[in-house]
């Protein structure tokens, strides 16, 4: 189990791609009572500011690798600013 957490902010997008994928996997994003997602092969896309968390009741170890870019709609000044923490 991976308690409920937030990313620091919401300029980038979170990736998470599953390399060893095992049943009984689910990842649910946003409010605590929001709906929970089967989690299998496919990927997932999704912006980590929000609260998320995943459980995990199957026997079999699940392996992900998590990749992260930028928010498709973050300006270039700002992206300067979240790596440098200067806008110049």
């Amino acid at each position: 189990e991976i308690l409920p957490h937030c990313g620091p902010s919401n300029a980038r997008l979170r990736a998470h791609v599953t390399v060893a994928a095992a049943a009984g996997a689910s990842l649910r994003v946003g409010a605590p009572d929001a709906k929970r997602v089967e989690w299998g092969a496919a990927p997932l896309v999704f912006d980590d500011s929000f609260e998320h968390d995943v459980i995990h009741e199957g026997a079999d170890p699940r392996i992900v690798l998590v990749l992260d870019a930028w928010h498709p709609e973050l300006p270039p000044e700002r992206r300067r600013f979240e790596l440098y923490g200067r806008l110049s």
